[in-house]
């Protein structure tokens, strides 16, 4: 299930996650969902507090893209281009078609032991690794790249929505979608990366919150959520 939620499930997903906090921290109005794949990502997010309903949902679609028709797509390529200095040039729809990018780095983030047999030896992930160790770059570091330029995308789509003087007084929080089979130090390395990337920075208004949900239990409540009115669905 590798970011195969799509916008609408995001959605649901959100406005279920929401209602719930961790021990101790507050409910924060601005939530976020993002959902983090090996080929496509995408991002929904809320400003309501407490309950919140579809329609309080936003999908981020407006994304850079040197393709017209990529622009209001629900997701962006999970992808990545670098200069010869190492520095990010373009990333999602804005990568060139000849440009040499980076994908699939996310599964790099898995030791080599825990990768799954089939993914061992494929050829996507074989290229990631060639692209990394030229360049000197632990996977930690591409996805903190990618991460950094999605989320300034991400803020400029609320800002432009809410204002950046809303923004700047509200506290986020922030759920990242992740593989059921990911071990816990992946889920560390992920919040690393997402602390590199800025998504963690200190606010006036209080700490950001980060949460992780599994993708198929993210796409079970999106499930459960949007099927809720139908009467053959019950427990058991």
């Amino acid at each position: 299930m590798e970011g195969s939620l799509t916008g609408s499930q995001l959605g649901s997903q959100l406005s279920l996650l929401s209602k719930s906090s961790s021990v101790g921290m507050r409910a924060a109005p601005f939530v976020f969902g993002i959902d983090f794949g090996t080929t496509y990502t995408g991002v929904a997010w809320s400003a309501r507090p407490g309950k919140v309903r579809p329609e309080h949902i936003h999908l981020v679609k407006n994304w850079d893209s040197v393709q017209y028709m990529n622009t209001e797509r629900e997701k962006t390529p999970t992808a990545i281009s670098y200069s010869s200095t190492k520095q990010v040039t373009s990333w999602g729809y804005n990568i060139l078609t000849f440009d040499e990018s980076v994908r699939w780095f996310k599964l790099l983030l898995l030791d080599d032991a825990d990768l799954q047999e089939h993914l061992k030896d494929a050829p996507q992930l074989i290229s990631a690794r060639q692209r990394l160790l030229e360049m000197g770059k632990k996977p930690i570091d591409v996805i903190a790249d990618y991460l950094r330029n999605l989320w300034s995308h991400v803020m400029a789509d609320v800002e432009k929505a809410m204002t950046p003087s809303f923004v700047k007084s509200t506290p986020f929080r922030i759920i990242i979608t992740v593989p059921a089979i990911w071990k816990s130090y992946m889920r560390e390395r992920m919040r690393e990366a997402a602390n590199m990337a800025g998504l963690l920075d200190p606010r006036e208004c209080g700490e950001t919150e980060l949460d992780f949900v599994s993708e198929p239990e993210a796409a079970a409540i999106a499930t459960f959520t949007n099927m809720k009115g139908r009467p053959d669905i019950k427990v058991g």
